[in-house]
């Protein structure tokens, strides 16, 4: 499901970067336009926005410009698993 490719995007993310020693809170610039994102995970941009939406309005992210912060790791392996 779009929402589980989603997550599984975000969580693979900040591992990585924890991995890397580029955070220590959850909180990772990505300098990637959501369009970029979309077509990586074969969705629209529409979807890809409504989607970011709700899981700030859930209080599992917070997304400004450039940088996203995971307020919720578990929260968001849950939607993960929603496939």
């Amino acid at each position: 499901s779009a929402p589980s490719r989603i997550a599984h995007l975000l969580i693979s993310l900040v591992q990585r970067m924890k991995k890397r020693g580029l955070t220590t809170d959850g909180t990772f610039r990505i300098p990637i336009p959501q369009k970029l994102l979309a077509d990586a995970l074969g969705l629209t941009q529409v979807y890809v926005n409504r989607i970011a939406g709700q899981l700030r309005r859930d209080g599992i992210v917070e997304i400004s410009r450039n940088e996203i912060r995971i307020l919720n790791v578990d929260a968001l392996r849950d939607c993960e698993k929603l496939a």
